[in-house]
């Protein structure tokens, strides 16, 4: 039974040692992904999220912070958005903006 204590104690020790640096050297991003979201047991979706808030919480606002402004505006945004696109040249858009509730 010494045997198997000391080679999981060895394992414990080497995967992170090696192992990360492996995975993360892989070429294709799944493996290193799903073991990011196991790292954090949540969804991928909802990993990544935490991810970001965490990370750059001023960006993170700022980020939700467009979000609201996108939705208060909805479709005259996007139909100005698709006129300066369609003219590939900047328009001068009237937006009516919904206040927060």
């Amino acid at each position: 039974m010494r045997g198997l204590h000391d080679g999981v104690a060895v394992g414990l020790i080497l995967f992170p040692l090696l192992g990360f640096p492996l995975v993360r050297a892989l070429p294709f991003t799944t493996w290193r992904d799903s073991l990011a979201t196991a790292a954090l047991g949540e969804e991928p979706w909802r990993a990544g999220l935490g991810l970001m808030e965490r990370g750059s919480p001023g960006e993170w606002n700022a980020l939700m912070e467009g979000l609201r402004w996108v939705a208060a505006a909805g479709d005259e945004l996007k139909g100005c958005y698709e006129a300066a696109k369609k003219a590939g040249k900047e328009q001068r858009c009237s937006i009516t903006m919904k206040p927060p509730r």
